[in-house]
C-alpha cells in the first residue's frame, strides 16, 4: 500500500512516501508572512520519486499537539487530498512517533515538541507505553517533571535549543539527536492504524490540543 505521510507539528514540515519500505522524504521550513511551502514540497517529492498523485492509496497526517497554524495547514492539505483522490485518511498522534524510534532504550522516554522557545508539549513513556495525558509545560515545569522521574530518561523530539540546553543540565537525562522530520514515521504509523481500525471520518478528525497543567508541591503533574 502506497502511503503519504504529512508532519506539520513544528516549524519544520516533513512529507514521506512509504510502500513496504521508505520511498522518499522531504522537509521544508515554514516562515512568517510567506507562502506555505508544503504543497510545492509535496509536488517536488512526487517528481523525484516518480510517483503519480493518483497512485497514493492512503493519507496519514500528524494530529499534534504542536503548532496551531502548522497542524491546520497539514490537516487541510490531507483532507483536500483525501477528498480529491477519494482515498482514506488516518490521523496520527505525534508524540508517540518520536518515542518509537527508541524502543530499545532501557529507561523512561520524554517525548516533546516545542510550542514556544520556553515551553513544550510533553508526554512520558515507560515500558513501551505513554503514561497519562500530554501536557503543555514551561521550561521550569519541564525541569521539575524530569527531576522527579527515575533515571535514565531519554528526551526525544523537536525541542527548542533553549529547552535542550536546560535538559542537558539535568542529571540522568540524555538528549536524543534533534528531530526535524517525521513524515515517514507518520506514514508507517498511519498504515498500522489503518489496518487496526480503518480510516478516520473526514468531517470529525481534528488536531489534538492539550490543557496547561500546574505542578503540585510533590512535583507530580496535575491538571487545572
Amino acid at each position: 500500500m502506497l502511503v503519504l505521510g504529512l508532519d506539520t507539528v513544528g516549524q519544520w514540515s516533513s512529507i514521506g512516501l512509504f510502500q513496504q519500505s521508505p520511498l522518499g522524504e522531504i522537509g521544508c521550513r515554514r516562515l512568517p508572512r510567506q507562502d506555505d511551502p508544503l504543497l510545492p514540497a509535496l509536488n517536488h517529492l512526487l517528481d523525484v520519486t516518480r510517483v503519480e498523485k493518483r497512485h497514493i492509496e492512503l493519507i496519514a497526517v500528524a494530529l499534534g499537539p504542536g503548532s496551531f497554524t502548522g497542524l491546520r495547514v497539514g490537516l487541510s492539505l490531507a483532507k483536500g487530498l483525501a477528498l480529491g483522490l477519494k482515498r482514506p485518511l488516518v490521523g496520527v498522534p505525534s508524540l508517540p512517533l518520536y518515542a518509537r524510534r527508541y524502543t530499545g532504550w532501557q529507561g523512561s522516554v520524554c517525548a516533546l515538541v516545542s510550542d514556544r522557545p520556553d515551553r513544550a508539549f510533553v508526554a512520558l513513556k515507560e515500558s513501551g507505553k505513554i503514561l497519562g495525558p500530554t501536557y503543555l509545560l514551561s521550561a521550569q515545569e519541564l525541569r521539575q517533571m524530569l527531576e522527579a522521574v527515575a533515571p535514565p530518561v531519554l528526551a526525544v523530539g523537536p525541542a527548542s535549543a533553549a529547552l535542550r540546553a536546560q535538559m542537558q543540565e539535568i542529571e540522568g537525562v540524555q538528549l536524543a539527536p534533534l528531530e526535524l522530520s517525521c513524515g515517514l514515521l507518520v506514514a508507517q504509523a498511519g498504515l498500522e492504524l489503518y489496518r487496526e481500525k480503518g480510516a478516520d471520518d473526514l468531517a470529525s478528525v481534528e488536531p489534538l490540543y492539550v490543557t496547561h497543567p500546574v505542578l503540585d508541591s510533590s512535583s507530580s503533574v496535575v491538571m487545572r
